[in-house]
This record gives C-alpha cells, sequence and structure tokens, in this order.
C-alpha cells in the first residue's frame, strides 16, 4: 500500500461535474432490419454518493452511488463522435429512443426511480487496484458484483475507474421491435470513472 493511500483516509464526496458514467448499448447485428438500427451511449449526468475509506481498516469501506433513472440522456452530443459510432442522431430520434428506455418493459422509471450501487467491503489488490464487494440494482432487481477498480489518491481527492459488461439481469429483455427484426445486443458495456472530494473535517 503507497503512503499515498496510507493518509487517505476519510469520506470522500462524489463530484458529478468532475466524473464520468455512462452505459453502451450495441445493436444486434443479426437480425432483419439491423442497418436501420444503431448504436447508443447512455449517459448519467446527475448523480451522487459517497466513498468511505480508511487504508488501515479497507474491508470496512462503504461506497453508495446513486442514479436518477430520469437523468438518463441518450447520445448527448459529441458523446457518439467520441467513441467512434456512426453519424449523430436528430433530436427527435433521440427522445424516441429515451421514451422507450424509460417506457414499463425497460428500466420502468415510473416505479423504480432509481439506479444504485452499494458496496460495504473492499479488498486492497495488485497495482493500484481495489477490488470493490457490492451490488448495482436496476429496476428493482439487485445483482451482487465484485469490481476491481483502478483507485488513485492526490492530496483530498480520489478517482476510481472501472469497464465492466453484464447481461441484461435486472428484470428486462433487450429492447426489440418489428417481432424482433430490430434488437439490442445482450451484453451492457458500463464506464465508471468517478472523482471524489474529501469531505472537509473528514479524517
Amino acid at each position: 500500500m503507497t503512503s499515498t493511500q496510507t493518509s487517505a483516509a476519510g469520506r470522500y464526496l462524489v463530484s458529478p461535474k468532475e466524473s464520468e458514467v455512462y452505459v453502451v448499448v450495441k445493436k444486434d447485428r443479426s437480425t432483419l432490419l439491423a442497418g436501420l438500427s444503431h448504436d447508443h451511449v447512455i449517459v448519467a449526468q446527475s448523480f451522487a454518493g459517497f466513498v468511505e475509506w480508511d487504508p488501515g481498516e479497507p474491508s470496512a469501506c462503504r461506497v453508495e452511488i446513486v442514479v436518477p433513472v430520469r437523468s438518463l440522456v441518450v447520445d448527448p452530443d459529441g458523446k457518439r463522435e467520441s467513441l467512434g459510432f456512426e453519424k449523430e442522431l436528430g433530436e427527435s430520434g433521440k427522445q424516441k429512443v429515451r421514451d422507450n428506455m424509460l417506457a414499463k418493459s425497460q428500466l420502468f422509471a415510473r416505479s423504480f426511480p432509481e439506479i444504485r450501487f452499494e458496496a460495504q467491503q473492499c479488498t486492497v489488490a495488485a497495482e493500484g487496484k481495489i477490488a470493490l464487494e457490492g451490488a448495482l440494482t436496476i429496476r428493482g432487481v439487485r445483482v451482487k458484483m465484485n469490481l476491481p477498480m483502478k483507485v488513485d489518491f492526490d492530496q483530498d481527492r480520489l478517482r476510481a475507474r472501472v469497464d465492466f459488461t453484464r447481461g441484461h439481469e435486472f428484470g428486462f429483455d433487450p429492447y426489440s421491435n418489428a417481432l424482433g427484426a430490430l434488437k439490442n445486443d445482450e451484453p451492457l458495456r458500463f464506464h465508471v470513472d468517478i472523482v471524489a472530494i474529501r469531505e472537509p473535517g473528514s479524517s
């Protein structure tokens, strides 16, 4: 454990403006009308959370991140290009995708307004990684997972990054239309890059 990690005990508050959380949803390229559909990136633009970390007792860490479902934005300007996707979509197309995403058959935002990640145990791993043992809850379905996050400490800040994939384990199937001739692919690709600031007086 580095000296920086050793002096990093405290409670950190997530800074949404400096963080980035998004999910890439790919189209199923094997379907009949795949040429008419698109890959999408779903970006969380409003979320909150905290990290409690004590290098002397890493197993007792606490992490909580909450994303309001209605804060999710489909294909914000420039994001598709940065990920190497095909052409930008018009606003009406983005709105239609977002309406489908929030509908009862998908995230069902009306009944499940939050996406939540919680962890209450950490394990220090090699190469600056800390494995978080926790659960991701989407659409009311809680899925346990172990995330080996790359964590850096810098004075009163920490940065935690991880990319991972999950199937549709959260109570809904990949979106489909036209009797399955248009359909999303199975894996959801998560990108999490969190910056958190030490809470004043925290140690």
